[in-house]
């Protein structure tokens, strides 16, 4: 799997103007795109098709569904300084916006479309290693 490096490409598109984008066109991208949280993988799709079953039912979610608490939180105070940034169709930065935007009835939604990276934005799995290290302790 390939590492990046948010804050540097978050950097590198500061200088650019962000695109409007249909957020009816992300959410078709979300298909193959998960977070991974204490072994248990949870698709933001599984979030949206739940939201949309209980017609925006939060309370009733959250009841159902106790272990989405900490992501349907992240979901709602999702932050917006940010423009979403998206690499060869994949959303790598933005996951909790675009919910947040879907839930909220947004068309369009502020992106960064990157097609090609500066070798700078990849991370080794040195860095990696070692960052996961320092974090462990």
């Amino acid at each position: 799997a390939e590492h990046l490096d948010l804050h540097y490409l978050r950097r590198y598109v500061a200088e650019k103007v962000p695109l409007m984008v249909p957020i009816s066109s992300l959410e078709a991208r979300l298909a193959n795109q998960y977070w991974e949280d204490d072994n248990y993988r949870l698709h933001p799709l599984e979030i949206i098709k739940e939201y949309r079953r209980l017609f925006g039912d939060m309370p009733r979610l959250l009841k159902e569904h106790p272990e989405w608490s900490g992501r349907i939180e992240r979901i709602q105070h999702a932050d917006y300084s940010h423009p979403i940034l998206v690499y060869k169709g994949v959303v790598i930065d933005g996951l909790h916006r675009i919910l947040h935007a879907l839930m909220g009835g947004e068309q369009t939604i502020p992106a960064h479309i990157i097609e090609t990276l500066p070798p700078e934005a990849r991370v080794n799995e040195e860095t990696l290693r070692e960052f996961k290290d320092a974090r462990a302790k």
